[in-house]
């Protein structure tokens, strides 16, 4: 699909608020960490705070039809699930389970066309939610969201969800491309980058919602669910770049979004979701301030085509990847945090935000860069435990990333940090064994091969309440080995962290 391109400026040095890696070539020192006061070095952060543990690790879902994968996945108390373009699985905690299309677990037909889907456990009715973008036209668009939620917190099969698919207004007239999804105690909430039919011209960002479905054995008639969509602008009513729908961990009546304005590269913009009668109400934007930045370039990878070129280099991508909403006991009160591409470092870099939505600050921000790794595709989530009468936590945190670079095959890393601790090194946890060249890379409108589209990470309610910190699942994506456009090979890997 298409993807708007950024317009930002440069990323500058900045001050907050308030284990290893040897490359095929050499030791990588990891630099520009950002942390309480001031700036300190990443190999200061090493020595002082280690890398995330990996508690368990399995293979995830592929197919080697489609590509990049946009993997995801939601933790519940003992089922985990994750989907990838055109497959889903469903498996306990060793990574055993049932899988298969996911349009089974949508309820679509072959001729229908899926993508981006998105998944997320939601601690309030006990349930997964998915969504996922859907064609269902064979002759002409039908564009909308295809989602649905399980009947139980222990799904084992396609037959334990409730499915729908909603037009919205979308239609024959645009699509909904990249929906992330959100949810609070009364929303299901969608943002999507609208796109025309037949041109594909970019025409903003949407937030589309649902009201949620009481929890119920029975799937309830679709006719009968309430829905709204709204665009998103800036103060001026400019339409904003990218944005993405709140996952909260902590249940609220207050829903929000997060977007990139599309006119600055030196804040963040928040909206606010309420109930209103049968309905919702946006309130906002509201800007947060942060550091600015620029969009990343693509990232070089080791290795030849079959002519004997160099490998293509791999999207980066700046739009910021989930967001979940949650407490944090070291500064009392809810928090979003977030990600996204920047430049920096080799060249790309990942900045995070820990953003407390009721002052509209940031209580923390860092950048993971490298001085010979490009670092892209990046996905964050807190430790916060919720699960029943149990709340705990939620002050540390993983995220999962990607590396590359002239030397080095794209490669699976974590990254930790300990409430105001320093930052972690990377550790790494899966690198691929060839370069990934694929019918992505060689689309005349792409210079880049795709990858991602995102990667996942999601809370562990079943971590144990009386640790000193919680638990988080990642997904992410690595490459087998393929030379030319004839052979898909990219792979999902899962794995169960403490930060």
């Amino acid at each position: 699909m298409s993807r708007m391109s950024a317009r930002v400026t440069v990323d500058q040095n900045f001050l907050v608020r308030s284990r290893f890696w040897f490359a095929r070539l050499g030791l990588a020192l990891i630099v520009g960490v950002v942390i309480g006061l001031g700036v300190m070095s990443q190999a200061s952060a090493a020595r002082e705070r280690p890398g995330p543990s990996v508690l368990t690790s399995f293979d995830g879902p592929f197919d080697p039809a489609t590509g990049p994968p946009d993997a995801t996945l939601a933790a519940g108390p003992s089922r985990i699930v994750e989907l990838v373009n055109s497959q889903y699985a469903i498996v306990e905690r060793n990574g055993v389970g049932v899988s298969g299309p996911i349009r089974d677990l949508v309820g679509a037909t072959q001729s229908m066309f899926l993508s981006d889907p998105q998944v997320v456990w939601d601690p309030d009715s006990k349930r997964f939610f998915f969504s996922i973008f859907e064609n269902r036209g064979s002759s002409s668009p039908d564009e909308g969201i295809a989602w649905g939620f399980s009947k139980t917190d222990t799904p084992g099969s396609t037959e334990d969800w409730c499915r729908y698919f909603t037009r919205f207004n979308y239609g024959s007239a645009a699509f909904p491309d990249r929906p992330s999804l959100g949810l609070s105690t009364d929303f299901v909430m969608f943002v999507s980058e609208r796109f025309g039919i037949p041109n594909e011209d970019p025409q903003g960002v949407d937030l589309a919602w649902i009201k949620k479905p009481e929890k119920n054995p029975h799937c309830p008639n679709e006719n009968t669910l309430n829905t709204g969509i709204t665009p998103l602008t800036d103060s001026n009513g400019a339409p904003v770049q990218w944005g993405t729908a709140v996952r909260e961990v902590d249940p609220s009546s207050t829903g929000w979004v997060i977007a990139q304005p599309s006119t600055t590269s030196a804040s963040l913009l928040l909206y606010e979701i309420h109930k209103h009668g049968a309905g919702a109400t946006v309130a906002g934007p509201r800007p947060v301030a942060v550091p600015a930045y620029s969009p990343p370039p693509p990232a070089p990878q080791a290795g030849f085509t079959a002519a004997g070129l160099p490998a293509p280099t791999l999207e980066t991508k700046g739009y910021l990847t989930q967001a979940y909403g949650a407490f944090d006991p070291r500064f009392g009160h809810i928090d979003i945090w977030t990600a996204h591409g920047v430049a920096g470092g080799a060249g790309a870099a990942v900045r995070w935000y820990e953003i407390n939505p009721s002052a509209a600050v940031t209580d923390q921000v860092g950048t993971i860069t490298d001085p010979t790794l490009y670092v892209f595709n990046g996905t964050i989530a807190p430790d916060r435990l919720v699960s029943g009468k149990v709340r705990a936590l939620g002050s540390d945190m993983v995220m999962t990333l990607n590396t590359s670079s002239l030397t080095t095959d794209a490669a699976i890393g974590v990254v930790s940090k300990h409430g105001a601790d320093p930052q972690s090194a990377i550790t790494f946890v899966k690198t691929s064994l060839g370069p990934n060249i694929d019918f992505n890379c060689f689309q005349p409108t792409r210079p880049s091969c795709r990858w991602g589209d995102y990667s996942g990470t999601s809370p562990d309610p079943g971590a144990p309440a009386t640790g000193p910190t919680g638990q988080i699942w990642i997904i992410n994506q690595w490459n087998i080995a393929s030379v030319d456009d004839a052979t898909v090979d990219w792979r999902t890997f899962t794995a169960l962290t403490l930060p």
